[in-house]
């Protein structure tokens, strides 16, 4: 094992027998050999720990961690502890890579002393065996020319760019540090508040237009089919990210870009989610207080602040409805039902001033009435 890997590879491991031995190879495998791979083995129940043993015992690069079930979070954390390498990147154990991932991310953090460096992703279908884009994951259409970037240049779209998951991004590790940014310990999105976090602070991002990281989607068993377990993760990572942000000073400088983004993660998690009490308690929480703790009740009136007309669209429906039965109530409108953006009703607004009182008090409510007279006025 050498003494200052270049690059740690931290992968957490959950049940993922099917498909580590090919997610190993492919790190193994890589063109740029400087390298060590942290696997940490949270609490498999299948033959998980005995494949990472085994490699490990081939490979002097593979260090194994065992812990107790406790998420992908805490396994990432516990990881960073013991990483030794300038760069982190951050792997899922059903994904696998191109062989010059590694090459050209380093390569590319080099050249430009990068904070970041984000590339592009293919997704493969694990059913039908079809790789395709995902704009999600890198949106060349937003991302700066200038590189390196930062939010100085676009902060007004800063999280829209690129997917707040960590696997298509090479980290310094010395920023991460400087920085105490960590995973959360949630049993979902447990990297949402760590990558906005990064891309909000960091100085330097760049990025490689070329798809070096095969995301494996239609999973069995992967992290978006186990969120009914704790459905209001999500809320749980954008809450801690706007606090963090706000402590920063930098959360005015974003806002734009992070209330879009909380509206995305809302809609999102009320599409994973599979059972009719999940969806309604996200929808409840959501009126009652998501939109108004996350910055989005400040905006509904103006339709030009949301970038996505479809979002825009469930968002006057959740706010103007009572609590949504199903999915049906909320993404499969009828015409009569399909409300026209410029037409906010009455009720609507009278509702979320009451809600937003009931809520949080008359100072609060006073607050927020002002924000958006403010923005009336430009």
């Amino acid at each position: 094992m050498m003494d200052k890997p270049k690059i740690s590879v931290i992968i957490p491991v959950y049940n993922a027998e099917k498909y580590l031995e090919k997610c190993l190879d492919s790190i193994l495998q890589q063109t740029f050999r400087e390298i060590e791979v942290i696997c940490v083995d949270d609490g498999s129940q299948d033959a998980s720990k005995q494949i990472l043993w085994r490699y490990a015992s081939q490979d002097s690069r593979v260090i194994v961690v065992e812990q107790k079930n406790m998420y992908a979070g805490v396994a990432r954390n516990r990881a960073m502890e013991l990483a030794k390498g300038k760069y982190l990147i951050f792997l899922d154990a059903d994904d696998f890579f191109h062989p010059d991932m590694l090459r050209w991310a380093y390569k590319c953090s080099e050249q430009y002393r990068a904070d970041i460096t984000i590339f592009n992703v293919k997704c493969f279908s694990d059913q039908t065996k079809i790789t395709f884009n995902g704009k999600w994951l890198y949106n060349k259409n937003l991302i700066p020319q200038r590189q390196p970037f930062s939010i100085d240049d676009i902060c007004s779209q800063i999280f829209q760019i690129t997917t707040a998951a960590p696997w298509n991004k090479l980290f310094n590790r010395e920023f991460i540090q400087r920085e105490k940014i960590f995973f959360q310990g949630t049993h979902s999105t447990n990297d949402v508040y760590f990558v906005s976090l990064a891309l909000a602070l960091a100085k330097r991002i760049v990025t490689i237009d070329r798809s070096l990281l095969y995301y494996r989607v239609d999973t069995k068993n992967n992290l978006q089919n186990t969120q009914e377990k704790s459905p209001l993760d999500f809320y749980t990572a954008c809450r801690a990210l706007k606090e963090s942000l706000e402590q920063r000073k930098v959360f005015q400088v974003v806002e734009r870009s992070f209330v879009n983004f909380a509206l995305s993660c809302s809609i999102n998690a009320l599409r994973r989610v599979k059972s009719e009490e999940s969806f309604q308690t996200i929808c409840e929480r959501f009126q009652q207080e998501i939109a108004m703790e996350l910055g989005i009740y400040s905006h509904i009136e103006d339709y030009d602040y949301f970038y996505n007309d479809e979002d825009y669209r469930i968002l006057i429906n959740l706010c103007n409805s009572s609590i949504p039965r199903n999915k049906d109530s909320i993404f499969n409108l009828t015409e009569a039902n399909n409300l026209d953006k410029k037409l906010l009703h009455g009720l609507r607004k009278w509702r979320g001033f009451l809600l937003c009182f009931y809520n949080h008090g008359l100072f609060y409510t006073l607050n927020e009435v002002l924000k958006i007279l403010k923005s009336r006025l430009g």
